[in-house]
C-alpha cells in the first residue's frame, strides 16, 4: 500500500510538470496581430480605455514590422486613429489617419476612388479642428482624384467641389468660394445621375456666400431655387423643405421684407407642430424668428405669443437658442414698461449664456446691459449698479 502511494505521487508530479509545459508552450507563444486587435476592440467596447489603447498600440507596433505593403499596417493606423477620435483626441487621430493615407497613396493608383473618400474624411477631421488650410488641400485632392476617375460631369464632383467652396467661405475667400460652388452646381445640374439634395445644399451655400458679399438679390434667388428643389424631391412638409423655407424667410427679413418672411415662417411653424413634433429646438428657433418678424411689423402681442411658445418648446433643453429667445422676450417686455418680467427673462438668459460660454464672454455684454436697465426700472438700483460695474469690467465701458 505504501509503495502504491509513492507511485501515485510521482505520477501526479509528472502530470503537473507536463501541464506546466503545455501551458508555457501556449502562453509563451506570441499573440497574433488578429488576436491583439480583437482584444483591443473588446476592451474598447467594454469601456476599458487604457487597456484598449495599449492593445491597439501593440497591434500597430507589430504591423509596422510587416512593412508598408501589408494591409494590416493601414488597418492598425486607422484602428488606433478611430480609438483616439472616439476618445475626443482628434489631433492625435488625424496624425494616424494621415500616415495611413500616405501609405495607401503610395500603393494604389492615383484614380482610386477610395483615396478620394479617405481624403474627404481626413479633411472633415481637420475642418473640425479648425485647420482649414489642411482641410482645403485635402478636399481639393479629393476633387482631383474623382475627376481623374470619373471625368468632370459626375455628380460626385459637384459634392466634392461643394466641400471646397464651404471651406473657402469659412476662410473668407468669397470669390474663390463662389467660383467653386458655381462649378459644383454646374456639375450637379449636368450629371447624368442627378443628386437633388446635394444641388440644394450647394445652392444654399452659394446663397450664404452672396449674402456675405452683400448681394442680397442673388442670395434670395439661390434660396428660392434651393427651396423649389427640396419641395420637388422631399415634399412640402419635409424637414429639409422647412429649413429651406426658413432660410428664405430669414433672407427676406434681413432685406426688410417682413410680410413675405411672415408667411413663410407661419407655414414652417405649422408644419413643425403637425409633422415633426420630435424637433422642439427647430420649432423654438422658427417661433423665435417669427417673433422677430412680428416685432418688425409692430405686432407686439403676436410677437410675445410667438416668443412664449418658443420658450415652451425649448424648455427641456436649455441652450443658447433658448437664451436668445428669452433675451428677445425681455426686450419686448422692457419696451412695454414691464420691468419685473423683463428682468426675470434677462436673468434666465444670462444664466444660460454663462453656463455655455463662461462668465467673461463678450456676448454677455448686451444681456448685462439690458438686465441692469430692467432692474433699475424695477426699483433695484444697488443690483443695477453691481451689474453695470461687471459690464464695465467686461467691456471697459459702463454703457
Amino acid at each position: 500500500m505504501r509503495y502504491h502511494r509513492q507511485n501515485t505521487v510521482a505520477f501526479a508530479a509528472r502530470l503537473v510538470a507536463a501541464a506546466v509545459l503545455v501551458l508555457c508552450a501556449t502562453a509563451c507563444e506570441p499573440e497574433s496581430w488578429e488576436a491583439l486587435n480583437e482584444r483591443a476592440k473588446a476592451s474598447h467596447r467594454a469601456g476599458r480605455a487604457e487597456e484598449a489603447e495599449e492593445l491597439f498600440g501593440q497591434a500597430l507596433d507589430m504591423a509596422r514590422a510587416f512593412g508598408d505593403s501589408d494591409p494590416r499596417l493601414v488597418m492598425s493606423l486607422n484602428n488606433l486613429g478611430e480609438f483616439y477620435r472616439s476618445a475626443g483626441r482628434l489631433d492625435r487621430a488625424v496624425e494616424l489617419y494621415g500616415e495611413a493615407l500616405s501609405i495607401r497613396e503610395r500603393l494604389v493608383p492615383d484614380d482610386d476612388l477610395e483615396l478620394a473618400v479617405s481624403n474627404t474624411r481626413l479633411a472633415e477631421h481637420y475642418q473640425s479642428l479648425g485647420d482649414l488650410e489642411h482641410a482645403l488641400a485635402l478636399y481639393r485632392r479629393a476633387v482631383a482624384i474623382r475627376e481623374r476617375a470619373l471625368g468632370k460631369d459626375d455628380a460626385s464632383i459637384g459634392a466634392a467641389l461643394n466641400n471646397v467652396g464651404v471651406v473657402e467661405f469659412l476662410m473668407g475667400r468669397l470669390d474663390d468660394a463662389r467660383a467653386d460652388l458655381e462649378r459644383a452646381m454646374a456639375a450637379l445640374e449636368n450629371a447624368s445621375l442627378a443628386d437633388p439634395p446635394q444641388l440644394a445644399l450647394s445652392l444654399t451655400n452659394l446663397a450664404q456666400v452672396e449674402e456675405a458679399s452683400e448681394r442680397p438679390d442673388r442670395a434670395e434667388q439661390m434660396y428660392r431655387r434651393a427651396l423649389q428643389v427640396w419641395i420637388r424631391n422631399r415634399g412640402e412638409n419635409s424637414i429639409e423643405t422647412i429649413r429651406g423655407r426658413n432660410n428664405l424667410a430669414s433672407a427676406l427679413y434681413r432685406r426688410n421684407l417682413p410680410d413675405e418672411a411672415l408667411e413663410l415662417y407661419l407655414v414652417s411653424a405649422q408644419a413643425l407642430e403637425e409633422k415633426h413634433a420630435g424637433r422642439p429646438a427647430e420649432l423654438g428657433t422658427t417661433l423665435n424668428n417669427l417673433g422677430l418678424v412680428y416685432v418688425a411689423l409692430d405686432r407686439a402681442d403676436d410677437a410675445e405669443r410667438a416668443y412664449l411658445k418658443a420658450v415652451e418648446a425649448m424648455e427641456g433643453t436649455p441652450n443658447t437658442d433658448l437664451a436668445a429667445t428669452l433675451f428677445n422676450l425681455g426686450r419686448l417686455e422692457a419696451r412695454a414698461s414691464r420691468a419685473e418680467d423683463a428682468a426675470a427673462h434677462f436673468e434666465r438668459a444670462l444664466e444660460i449664456y454663462e453656463k455655455a460660454m463662461g462668465p467673461e464672454h463678450p456676448r454677455l455684454a448686451p444681456v448685462l446691459r439690458a438686465l441692469a436697465g430692467a432692474v433699475r426700472d424695477a426699483g433695484r438700483p444697488e443690483q443695477a449698479e453691481r451689474l453695470e460695474q461687471r459690464l464695465q469690467a467686461l467691456t471697459g465701458t459702463g454703457s
